[in-house]
């Protein structure tokens, strides 16, 4: 996570500025962005000021602002889970390894307490909220890409039910609290190898395809270093002198 609140700063990843701009030369080449009166601008504009500003207050050192006065505006927020008791990862066996030493590196299932951000990037054109939602990717490395753009079609339905108003908190708000239950992990994520149909990939979907021991490994390093972070953040009671120290 970044230090500072609401960090600003001008590096977006490679991928998914691409695809930012790729998806507005669309929406205008495709007349998605229709060409608005002065006061309507300027009251889109106006509501994304007010909106930036709520983020900013309600995700603090989770969003990250790409250009402090860029217009359109774009950011990216990452997105926690909510798993106040953990939860269990079952690992389907892998197909066609037959080696006992790699097999034994990696646990049938295994529970994590910290699971890894999911990161959703938004751009916003000048005709939103008024007439277009914002433009966004969104990438989950423990998920595979057919999984995530599932996620990709319920933020477009998400917008679909409330078109015209500002969207942004109801996604990140929907990611957090819903999105293992939309996958049917209520009682734990399930691990496969990825798919192999491309076809099936929502082209906002950023990421590479990475193999379920790759996945794995990551689930496993990140709740370590989160676990270790939190006990070195946290106070502990001497067991001689009872009193409360630090991790550190």
């Amino acid at each position: 996570p970044w230090m500072e609140s609401a960090h600003r700063d001008d590096d977006l990843s490679p991928e998914a500025a691409r695809m930012l701009r790729e998806m507005a030369l669309r929406g205008r080449e495709e007349g998605g962005e229709p060409d608005l009166p002065d006061e309507q601008l300027r009251s889109n504009d106006q509501l994304q000021q007010d909106e930036m500003l709520a983020l900013e207050a309600i995700y603090g050192d989770k969003i990250r602002i790409f250009g402090e006065k860029a217009i359109p505006r774009s950011f990216q927020i990452l997105v926690y889970c909510e798993i106040p008791d953990g939860i269990s990862v079952y690992v389907e066996p892998f197909q066609g390894d037959d080696d006992d030493d790699t097999k034994s590196q990696f646990p049938e299932n295994f529970s994590i307490e910290h699971l890894a951000p999911l990161s959703l990037t938004c751009l916003m054109p000048p005709s939103y909220p008024s007439h277009h939602p914002p433009y966004f990717t969104l990438g989950v490395q423990w998920l595979d890409n057919v999984k995530v753009s599932s996620l990709c079609h319920m933020l477009d339905l998400i917008w679909a039910q409330q078109p015209e108003q500002e969207v942004v908190y109801e996604w990140v708000h929907w990611l957090q609290s819903s999105v293992l239950s939309h996958l049917g992990f209520d009682n734990g994520i399930v691990i496969r190898q990825p798919h192999s149909a491309v076809s099936q990939v929502d082209f906002r979907v950023v990421g590479e395809i990475l193999s379920a021991e790759s996945v794995v490994q990551q689930l496993i390093s990140y709740n370590e270093d989160q676990c270790h972070e939190s006990f070195l953040h946290g106070l502990h009671t001497c067991r001689i002198c009872f009193s409360e120290y630090t991790g550190r």
